[in-house]
């Protein structure tokens, strides 16, 4: 059995120290890598749906618009209709009172 003196454990132990420093250091910068790569994933990510929520809120202004506007039009069809049923109702009327003046001459 070989004898190991005090100064050559002490320099076999700090050698696997400085492998393991070296073998930390890598997995370091492995790890920061990763870290800058989904860091820089999660960015673009967040710019997509950024920019999609500003489309679906120009798609959704859009669409109020529209919506606005066709119920703006069918509130002017519906005051027309119902204005055209009250001149045909007050037509009506005129010619009933007027058929019922004319059925009533002959009998006086």
């Amino acid at each position: 059995r070989v004898a190991i003196t005090a100064g050559a454990r002490f320099a076999i132990e700090k050698q696997q120290l400085l492998h393991q420093c070296e073998m930390m250091k890598i997995e370091i910068g492995q790890k920061t890598s990763q870290i800058k790569d989904l860091r820089a994933q999660h960015h673009a990510e967040v710019d997509e749906l950024e920019e999609r929520v500003k489309s679906l809120q120009n798609t959704n202004q859009v669409m109020n618009l529209k919506l606005s506007s066709a119920i703006n039009e069918h509130k002017r069809e519906l005051a027309a209709s119902q204005e055209e049923n009250r001149t045909y109702i007050a037509q009506l009327k005129k010619e009933k009172s007027t058929d019922c003046d004319s059925a009533l001459i002959p009998l006086l």
